[in-house]
């Protein structure tokens, strides 16, 4: 499959656009762990990942302690609002697996962004979605109970995944919801033994109702 029909068919937009990302973009290959922008430095890409999982890090408002808040997969672009807002990243992305991207200067994504209704319906799309997860996660670290903590986390985001399966360390897991590995570890059990979830290597499926 070639760039142009992976960009259409993951991002759902049609192919005269993926053909003029996949033009001026630059595919890129992640391992895991690697950093892919910097909090404070400036913003001179777009990024739409074709797979894995990036997360977001960022200190907390004292700037004493430094936690994950937010995840981007396929389907979601990463820096989507940088040439609206025209100042340095308020936080940095790393990859949580293995995984690939195509990166967009911003030049190119200003133009098209101006010339493409699609691009902004795209954009538009990916702020909408990862807003309604970061609001289930928030409402997810709430719950008291740690089970149903990890549940809620889980089915909120399943939305940013069409595979129904997350590749996610219970560590990673632990960063979004605020707890430790092992406490997410013991609530996956008991996720499993109850039928909610299947859960094999790091590869989390969410067993529907």
């Amino acid at each position: 499959m070639t760039l142009s029909n992976l960009l259409a068919t993951k991002y759902k937009i049609s192919r005269e656009l993926a053909q003029k990302f996949s033009e001026v973009g630059e595919a890129q290959v992640y391992e895991k762990d690697a950093i892919v922008s910097h909090e404070g430095k400036q913003i001179d890409k777009v990024i739409l990942p074709l797979s894995g999982l990036f997360g977001i890090h960022q200190l907390n408002p004292l700037r004493t302690l430094r936690y994950s808040f937010g995840l981007y997969t396929t389907g979601t672009v990463i820096h989507d609002a940088a040439f609206v807002l025209g100042k340095p990243a308020e936080f940095t992305v790393v990859t949580l697996s293995d995984a690939s991207a195509i990166n967009l200067p911003l030049a190119s994504v200003r133009q098209l962004y101006q010339q493409e209704p699609e691009c902004a319906a795209l954009f538009a799309r990916s702020a909408s979605l990862r807003a309604m997860v970061a609001t289930d996660i928030v409402s997810a670290r709430l719950e008291p109970d740690h089970d149903n903590r990890v549940l809620q986390a889980l089915r909120a985001l399943n939305r940013l995944t069409d595979e129904n399966m997350l590749a996610l360390s219970n560590e990673q897991l632990g960063m979004v919801l605020g707890m430790s590995r092992n406490t997410v570890g013991r609530s996956v059990k008991v996720l499993v033994e109850r039928g909610f979830i299947q859960h094999d290597r790091g590869m989390f499926t969410l067993i529907k109702p």
